[in-house]
């Protein structure tokens, strides 16, 4: 679990990392919390993370 950064600065949030291994590209899915996914239990639909680009390695 790491704490991510916005790309646009604006706030902070905790989340997972993942690099792309195929094209590079590196994300952030953010849980909200320090729990490896996220999750809701008042809610009875599956949690779904929206990930935003954080970078790209270059090869």
């Amino acid at each position: 679990m790491q704490n991510l950064r916005y790309p646009d600065g604006t706030g902070q949030v905790y989340g997972k990392v993942v690099v792309d291994l195929r094209s590079g590209k590196i994300w952030g899915f953010p849980t909200g919390t320090v729990d490896p996914y996220p999750s809701y239990p008042l809610d009875s639909k599956p949690s779904v993370s929206k990930p935003f680009a954080l970078g790209a390695l270059s090869v």
